[in-house]
């Protein structure tokens, strides 16, 4: 899910945040699959990923919301949510 971002201070990149959901009927479940989702995103730096029909370079990424269970009065299971931010180029590639 999309969490906003905004221009870096030199104007050439863009900070991009993104929510990740995880949900599982077990909690231990859920919380690995959050873990390893935030994991993959925070250690995205250096990879081209593709968005929207769009290959975007992330020049820097980090975790920046820990893991939080939350319950979803709409989906009767455990679920877990978390950021990771990404520094794209202003540009595609």
């Amino acid at each position: 899910e999309a969490a906003g971002g905004g221009q870096s201070t030199e104007n050439l990149m863009w900070d991009l945040s993104i929510i990740l959901h995880a949900y599982s009927p077990r909690e231990p479940e859920a919380e690995a699959i959050i873990g390893r989702a935030v994991a993959w995103g925070a250690n995205a730096q250096g990879t081209t990923t593709r968005i929207e029909n769009l290959d975007w370079y992330v020049t820097f990424s980090r975790a920046s919301g820990l893991p939080t269970k939350l319950q979803d009065p709409m989906v009767n299971l455990t679920r877990y949510r978390a950021m990771v931010s990404w520094r794209i180029p202003g540009n595609p590639l």
